[in-house]
């Protein structure tokens, strides 16, 4: 058992107001990374509250659904390529490896969340589609410059060059 000795400040006691401890502004590099997620969160949050819903209406075309599929998914991979490196930085193989894996198994409990909705089921079709939609990106936001560019292109703010 503590004495009071042992336990000279309790855990509900609040730091003093000159202490050191008060919040700092947060600079610029740490402001753009929490803004680059800001875009795989809502992402993630769209695709998740779709999966929960009825079947969303589509064109009525066969095969269309794993066409979103494969965009939806691969725009989270190249979200999950673009958080962790610099812009201008060349994807690494673990990094891209990290983005698939990461995209393909959030494909399969968003599968899952689906099997358990009594309007949808669960679809190998789609957890493929899943897969080659990040893989297809990855591979595009590594070779294709083009694509690259359009994604680091600053909507607000001046323009960064990337490689």
């Amino acid at each position: 058992m503590e004495t009071p000795a042992q336990h000279s400040r309790s855990p509900t006691t609040l730091p003093d107001e000159d202490s050191s401890s008060t919040a700092q502004p947060m600079d610029a590099a740490s402001e753009r990374s929490l803004l680059r997620l800001f875009w795989p969160v809502s992402l993630v949050f769209l695709i998740v509250t779709a999966s929960g819903s009825e079947m969303p209406p589509g064109p009525g075309i066969p095969g269309f659904d794993k066409v979103v599929h494969l965009l939806l998914f691969g725009l989270l991979a190249t979200h999950l390529c673009r958080y962790p490196a610099r812009p201008a930085a060349r994807l690494r193989l673990p990094q891209a490896i990290f983005a698939v894996a990461v995209t393909t198994a959030f494909g399969l409990s968003d599968e899952l969340h689906q099997a358990m909705n009594p309007h949808r089921t669960f679809d190998l079709l789609d957890l493929l589609a899943d897969f080659l939609g990040a893989c297809i990106a990855v591979a595009c936001y590594q070779h294709w410059h083009l694509y690259r560019s359009l994604l680091e292109f600053p909507l607000f703010g001046r323009r960064r060059r990337t490689l």
